[in-house]
């Protein structure tokens, strides 16, 4: 600032005057101050200036393990749209589902003064990233995994429910009897919970519990593709799967189509996650679909609550995700 009065002729308090419109300045001043500021490149550090008047930094950090993950990128698209309806700047991080990398960029987005953070916490964030937002006061909201015990918002999907609907599905309506899972990265509380939800769909259908037809899918392709290779290797293979989430579906379709197993005439299949190509499959994908931006858009309106008001009760918003039958369950 400085830099530019002494280029303008002018005072430090009436280039100030300019940047902020605190005072009427002539225009003639003003202009010549403008065009200074842009000869020079200076910025105005917002920050800084938040931090001396005890004020916010008008941006919002946001974690999420993989921004690749169509799941997670509609969601963000959805969280920058509302954030900066509020006139926030998002600086975005990601996580690789890594409890090292998730903690340095949490302590980074605190160090920058961010105003709020949304975070997608991985298997192991109860251990020191949670710990460190509640003491950090940060309004901050958990996205998508839900840890109960801790004192910080939280919104995602209802897990148990679900997938248990896609095994009362495949059983009910297809007849099927051995039903495979591949499941998430261990850890995760969204893996846990479609555990559960795939347990409590087999105990309704009066199926016992297989742990053969459980494969650690790792929440990615590439493992996804590994789990279903096992499942299917054995003496009394599955007659349908479950996918657990988006990248498992692509994992376990890939490898059915490069062994030559039709879908639904050899092996029924069903995700959890819904995604814009599914439809366009040889056999349409059954699926269970989340709200994406909505989960989004609620992880903003809690932040938005909290800096407000930061006596408001903890809450743990659970949205609703919906069936959509098309042809890979076997359904015509």
């Amino acid at each position: 600032m400085r830099d530019v009065a002494m280029a303008a002729q002018v005072s430090i308090s009436t280039v100030s005057h300019v940047l902020n419109g605190t005072r009427f300045v002539d225009p003639a001043t003003e202009t010549r101050v403008r065009a200074v500021i842009e000869q020079l490149g200076y910025r105005h550090n917002h920050l800084a200036r938040a931090v001396a008047r005890g004020g916010r930094s008008q941006s919002i950090g946001v974690g999420v393990s993989a921004w690749t993950n169509p799941y997670f990128g509609a969601v963000v698209s959805a969280i920058d749209s509302a954030v900066a309806d509020f006139g926030s700047t998002l600086l975005l991080g990601e996580t690789g589902e890594d409890e090292e990398r998730e903690y340095r960029l949490v302590t980074s987005l605190l160090e920058r003064r961010v105003d709020g953070i949304v975070l997608a916490p991985g298997p192991r964030s109860a251990e020191r990233t949670l710990p460190m937002l509640e003491a950090a006061k940060t309004p901050t909201v958990l996205l998508d995994r839900i840890y109960p015990a801790a004192k910080l918002d939280q919104v995602g999907t209802d897990n148990i429910e679900p997938t248990a609907s896609l095994v009362d599905h495949l059983a009910q309506t297809h007849g099927k009897l051995r039903i495979g899972l591949v499941s998430g990265l261990p850890g995760l509380s969204t893996t846990h919970e479609r555990l559960l939800g795939y347990q409590t769909g087999l105990q309704r259908n009066g199926i016992a519990f297989d742990p053969t037809l459980v494969g650690d899918g790792g929440s990615s392709v590439e493992q996804g593709e590994q789990a279903a290779a096992r499942m299917l290797a054995t003496e009394d293979p599955p007659t349908a799967i479950i996918a657990g989430n988006n990248e498992m579906s692509v994992g376990t379709l890939r490898w059915l189509r490069t062994n030559r197993l039709s879908v639904p005439d050899d092996v029924a299949f069903c995700g959890f996650d819904d995604f814009d190509w599914a439809e366009l499959m040889t056999s349409p994908i059954t699926a269970i679909a989340q709200d994406w931006p909505r989960i989004g858009l609620r992880a903003v309106s809690l932040l938005r609550a909290r800096l407000e008001d930061t006596t408001l009760p903890y809450s743990i918003d659970r949205l609703p995700a919906s069936l959509i039958i098309r042809n890979s369950c076997g359904c015509p």
